[in-house]
């Protein structure tokens, strides 16, 4: 299954996070889990899990590029392309080829489109996620990972300044997305400033359906900023008491998630016939 973590209408709301706290929860269940994104650099990504850039001149990313094209990558060897994070869970990024600075190997949007069209088909994973970490969705990188999505996060704050843009640009979005079944979650939620009903009237929407929040925590940023959110999400596997709240709202996201995959079995039972 495939899901994309997006926020085409503003960057900083949190895609990255919630694409690894859902990653770590489905790992946790007993899948495998590849956790990935759509540029050919995350901004984010290693920083959060504390891992660095690779320095190995002998690999870089048009040599992969190259054994995709030439279809010499078996699926049993993706592994080693891959950073572990857990047993059951992995990271991919061409971060991980790429030099150190001023060292960097160039990779253009058509290289990028033939990695991202393999993980999309070929990766062996129960769940590919994908943070859309590319606000422009007409991007052909981003257009051929929304065709290959099998559910869409929405992600969106309760600031209603950020609420209003991602109004004006509604239309637009759902358009862009149409018939990719979807969910919204509101990151970084705080009861005090309102509900889910009242974000969701600020975009017109009266009766919100499949909206889901993932409560702000102080140990999150605490955590990002020293590269270690794979602490965090062992705490919150662990259930430790600080973080609770996060792990009742991932939990409850993913089950949002598992009612999406359950529909598209139906669907698909009802094709055959029986």
């Amino acid at each position: 299954m495939n899901i994309s973590v997006i926020s085409p209408h503003v960057h900083g709301n949190g895609n990255t996070t919630v694409a690894a706290l859902l990653a770590y929860e489905l790992s946790s269940r007993n899948k495998s889990v590849c956790l990935t994104h759509v540029t050919s650099k995350s901004e984010s990504m290693f920083p959060y899990f504390g891992l660095e850039e690779s320095d190995d001149q002998t690999s870089n990313p048009l040599q992969l590029i190259n054994l995709i094209r030439e279809g010499g990558l078996r699926k049993e060897d993706i592994g080693n392309y891959c950073r572990e994070i857990t047993e059951r869970f992995d990271l991919f990024s061409l971060d991980t080829f790429v030099s150190r600075t001023g060292k960097d190997k160039n990779v253009n949007d058509e290289q990028m489109q033939t990695v991202l069209s393999f993980i999309c088909k070929d990766f062996p994973y129960d769940y590919i996620v994908f943070d859309i970490d590319e606000n422009n969705l007409e991007k052909e990188n981003v257009k051929l990972v929304l065709a290959h999505t099998d559910c869409l996060i929405i992600v969106l704050t309760q600031s209603l300044s950020e609420l209003r843009r991602f109004s004006g640009q509604k239309a637009k979005i759902l358009k862009q997305t149409a018939n990719i079944p979807n969910l919204v979650v509101i990151n970084k939620y705080i009861d005090m400033i309102g509900t889910d009903k009242d974000a969701a009237n600020v975009l017109g929407i009266k009766h919100p359906s499949k909206w889901y929040h993932i409560r702000f925590s102080q140990w999150i940023p605490y955590c990002e900023n020293r590269g270690q959110l794979k602490y965090l999400s062992e705490q919150i596997q662990k259930r430790n008491v600080d973080v609770l709240e996060l792990d009742a709202d991932i939990k409850h996201l993913v089950s949002g998630i598992q009612s999406i995959k359950q529909a598209a079995r139906e669907e698909k039972r009802k094709a055959r016939g029986y």
